[in-house]
């Protein structure tokens, strides 16, 4: 945990222009979205929540 701090910490100093950013290992990722990915997961995050969410 004590190494995930200062990365962490960087990033509230000096947070990313972009609205949203992933990162791996202290380098942004590329955001891309497969829209039928995104659509088999929201069913299965609905098949397992049912009506809670």
């Amino acid at each position: 945990m004590a190494k995930a701090v200062p990365p962490i910490a960087a990033l509230v100093d000096r947070p990313p222009a972009e609205p949203l950013t992933a990162w791996r290992k202290g380098r942004p990722i590329g955001l891309t979205v497969d829209r039928d990915e995104a659509r088999r997961l929201a069913e299965t995050v609905d098949t397992l929540t049912g009506d809670r969410l």
